[in-house]
């Protein structure tokens, strides 16, 4: 199987109606992955602390706790798979036991012990797309990775990046006039328990 590594950008929100966009950035292949995560988590990958809850453990101090005590030590963090819509990832430790943990603890856990995410290559050719320099501040109000290779991307007259950022839009189920239309309902937070890496109904 083969991984690459993928940097964190940033978290995005691209429309009142759904949950922030998490946005991973593949140097290899210069594409982008996107993950929708709870607010807790997104909130907390923003900030760079997990949870905000300073007086009492979050969820990945206790994982992290619990491996330093039993000598354990993590190997990899990997996103494995996308099916339907759901990502399926695992942390590694030692002998190679995998465990299973949902995008947000890999996450997380990442930004806690600086160890990067890998991604298995299927899944960044199924799922991740490329992205236009100009569009990150436009759609997104972040600034592009600093190795984006401006010339692999072209900010205009690409074909082939106009086409996978409107396929990136639809994936989220919006059209370009969706991402400056005003909040006009009720926004639905997610739940731990539909933390999936994509949108209710994706």
């Amino acid at each position: 199987m083969t991984y690459q590594e993928v940097s964190f950008i940033g978290v995005a929100t691209v429309s009142p109606e759904l949950a922030p966009c998490t946005l991973l950035f593949d140097t290899s292949h210069q594409r982008v992955l996107a993950l929708w995560l709870p607010d807790h988590a997104s909130e907390a990958l923003s900030d760079g602390a997990d949870d905000g809850y300073a007086r009492r453990p979050s969820s990945t101090d206790v994982l992290l706790e619990l491996l330093d005590k039993t000598g354990a030590k993590i190997e990899a963090l990997r996103i494995d798979s996308v099916y339907q819509g759901v990502y399926h990832c695992s942390i590694v430790i030692g002998d190679g036991v995998q465990i299973d943990c949902k995008p947000s603890q890999l996450l997380l856990l990442s930004q806690a012990t600086s160890i990067a995410v890998q991604v298995h290559e299927q899944v960044l050719v199924d799922a991740s797309v490329k992205v236009p320099p100009q569009e990150f501040l436009e759609y997104f109000g972040i600034e592009p990775p600093e190795d984006l290779d401006q010339e692999h991307v072209s900010a205009s007259g690409d074909d082939q990046a106009d086409a996978d950022f409107a396929a990136f839009m639809e994936q989220m189920g919006l059209k370009e006039s969706d991402l400056f239309r005003e909040d006009d309902g009720d926004t639905h937070p997610d739940d731990d328990a539909d933390d999936t890496g994509v949108t209710e109904g994706k």
